[in-house]
């Protein structure tokens, strides 16, 4: 697939998000867009491991 900069290709670009609110949020980078928040509710979110 041949793109340009600043373009979006068809497969989506998904950013993570986690911190103090004992919430992971995942996010369509380009558009800025929440589409999922995850409670997790023993502890704050310090680091978190995608595989």
């Amino acid at each position: 697939m041949n793109t340009s900069p600043g373009t979006v290709g068809s497969d989506p670009v998904i950013l993570a998000t986690a911190g103090y609110d004992h919430t992971v949020r995942f996010w369509q980078a380009h558009s800025g867009i929440c589409t999922r928040t995850v409670q997790h509710q023993d502890s704050q979110v310090n680091a978190l491991e995608v595989t």
